[in-house]
């Protein structure tokens, strides 16, 4: 992960035109601050072009909300299959200073989900400087935008600049005081080789339903990728540390019914065939103790994906991370459900960092 300059408006003094890339996924979460840097852009007399990354509903909302605001100076484009990108370049070009434009459908759009380097290049047209204001954006190396930073001088804007001064403060102190990691989200081989390294540092890695369906021994099933069986060896090794449910809600499919029939189930009464829907209630009260005792958690993805909705587990724990005695938090999350639990409960302001690309952020705790 390169690391970029914070922009300052020195740095921006001899420019006229503001390439800013924002995720309108945490839009909710950084609203203010954004909000406020695109006004001192515009009284600065800068044309500011914003790249709309995140699903298009949430986009579509935000703008609905900043073309009130800026409804003299507001324009929008979008990037359409089937209609020449240069055109689209040549209008935003023409748009007059102090503009604010923004330029939604980039994430579903051909030429940018694949390294495409003239496409890149039409994009840096429209900037003197590149500003990245969303952290986990880092993580999305196959992009074209990912190219931008090889041709424009490039920024940390002010909300990535103050999460990655506490992402870097966290790695600091991560592994010198008493650290969790609550392992949620589907089986991600990707994490292996950071989870290996971290793991001797580690007090608990406390396993969620996916990551134990596949390696807990209950659950035996073969290993058929090396790197699988590299990393169950060292979960073996490091035993001590990684802790499994206690108790789980288990799901099994009766064929006479045509259903699933759902039941509270000890550890011991796991078998192969059944289905581990979410933690049970004693699980849920030993976790939320180890969370207690921690001094940095790291919160990674809700701990029963089957469902992709919140399970008791995941409204109880958040709870008890707010709760907490002593320490701070890390909040890592793939998509948008535990972020959305986290805000409709009001616990986000009780995480000291949200990040959607949470692969990046392992990639980051590896780098010396």
């Amino acid at each position: 992960m390169a690391v970029y300059p914070i922009v300052q408006f020195k740095n921006l003094e001899n420019t006229k035109r503001i390439l800013l890339r924002f995720d309108f996924s945490y839009y909710q979460l950084y609203q203010n601050k954004f909000l406020e840097f695109i006004q001192a852009l515009m009284e600065a007399g800068k044309q500011v072009v914003v790249l709309a990354s995140g699903p298009e509903a949430l986009i579509s909302q935000a703008l609905k909300e900043i073309k009130k605001i800026y409804s003299h100076d507001y324009c929008q484009f979008s990037c359409t299959e089937g209609i020449d990108f240069s055109v689209t370049i040549q209008k935003i070009q023409a748009e007059p200073e102090a503009r604010l434009c923004f330029l939604t459908g980039l994430d579903d759009y051909g030429p940018e989900k694949y390294l495409d380097r003239s496409f890149t290049e039409q994009l840096s047209l429209l900037g003197d400087v590149y500003i990245i204001e969303s952290l986990h954006l880092h993580g999305k190396l196959s992009s074209s935008v990912a190219l931008l930073p090889l041709l424009l001088p490039t920024y940390y804007g002010p909300s990535t600049a103050d999460d990655w001064q506490v992402l870097s403060d966290l790695k600091k102190n991560l592994f010198g005081k008493r650290s969790s990691i609550i392992l949620g989200g589907p089986v991600d081989f990707s994490k292996f080789e950071a989870l290996s390294t971290i793991l001797p540092k580690l007090d608990y890695l406390l396993m969620g339903t996916a990551w134990t369906s596949y390696f807990w021994n209950k659950k035996t099933r073969q290993l058929l990728h090396k790197e699988t069986e590299s990393f169950a060896k060292i979960l073996k090794k490091f035993a001590g540390k990684v802790i499994y449910p206690l108790d789980f809600m288990a799901a099994r499919y009766e064929a006479k019914s045509g259903r699933y029939d759902l039941r509270l189930a000890k550890s011991n009464e796991i078998e192969s065939k059944d289905i581990l829907v979410d933690l049970g209630p004693e699980t849920i009260r030993y976790y939320a103790l180890l969370m207690k005792e921690s001094d940095n958690i790291i919160y990674d993805n809700l701990l029963s994906p089957n469902t992709n909705e919140p399970g008791h587990a995941d409204k109880i724990l958040t709870l008890a991370l707010a709760n907490r005695s002593r320490g701070k938090a890390l909040g890592l999350s793939l998509g948008r459900p535990l972020l959305d639990l986290l805000v409709k409960e009001n616990l986000n302001g009780f995480m000291d960092i949200v990040v959607a690309e949470d692969t990046a952020v392992y990639k980051f705790f590896l780098n010396k």
